[in-house]
């Protein structure tokens, strides 16, 4: 064990260096040149359209209380992510707008009234 804690037993080799480094600019010139490969007789992609909701911005409360939520780290990193794209001020205002677009999408008219009731039950608990 005292072998150990002397210095210089761990052999240290130098910092590796990467064999291609990764830049913006390759981002935008790759999908032009897998344009370019396209042969006439391939079938154009359709992209599923998505209904676009109102991106009214809904103004917090100064004093509203501000709690934490656990997620996984690399659900931090999604959302983070997100953010730094700009899609929204903050992870509140994203999840308030991942929330919503479920609520509207997923949730039948049923649902939404028991979810409106649920959620006011447990605003007025705590």
């Amino acid at each position: 064990m005292s072998n150990l804690l002397k210095k210089g037993n761990l052999s240290r080799k130098p910092n590796a260096k990467p064999a291609e480094t990764f830049s913006l600019e390759d981002l935008d010139e790759k999908p032009k040149k897998v344009e370019e490969a396209k042969q006439p007789s391939e079938e154009p992609v359709i992209e599923k359209a998505t209904p676009k909701k109102s991106t009214t911005k809904k103004k917090r409360k100064i004093n509203e209380d501000i709690t934490s939520v656990r997620v996984t780290k690399e659900t931090r990193s999604r959302l983070n992510a997100l953010i730094q794209l700009g899609r929204a001020e903050n992870v509140d205002d994203l999840i308030d707008a991942i929330v919503d677009d479920y609520i509207e999408m997923q949730l039948t008219p049923n649902e939404k009234k028991t979810f409106d009731i649920l959620v006011k039950v447990i605003q007025k608990r705590g």
